[in-house]
């Protein structure tokens, strides 16, 4: 027997929709500007958890609270560097902490998280 005669063999069907569909939601995530996985991962925990500061979210993508407050920004309605950001979620200021920042999603935000869903339910 050759223990090499399966090395081609696809995905069986059930794994294969399941792989479809991320496929298809890693499509809608880079169609929207969503290029990286601390990207998409951050998106996800806003609307996941909404009204977090980056600290909180930083703890769930294992980063520090500099990069992730600068992911938050790229996908809000401004980046960092002052142009247009994704417009996918806001922020409003803590209302406990002067200095701190809470985000929740954009209605466009709320949109692309039930296309997401939608593609994730398909039987």
């Amino acid at each position: 027997m050759n223990i090499h005669s399966d090395r081609f063999k696809g995905l069986d069907e059930d794994d294969l929709r399941v792989f479809r569909r991320l496929d298809n939601v890693l499509a809608q995530l880079q169609s929207k500007g969503i290029n990286t996985l601390n990207h998409a991962r951050a998106f996800l925990n806003v609307a996941m958890e909404p009204g977090q500061g980056p600290t909180h979210y930083g703890t769930k993508l294992g980063a520090i609270q500099p990069v992730v407050s600068r992911l938050l920004l790229e996908l809000g309605i401004r980046a960092r560097s002052g142009e247009k950001g994704l417009g996918l979620i806001d922020r409003d200021e803590a209302p406990d902490d002067l200095r701190g920042k809470r985000y929740h999603m954009t209605p466009e935000g709320r949109v692309f998280t039930k296309a997401i869903a939608g593609i994730l339910e398909k039987a």
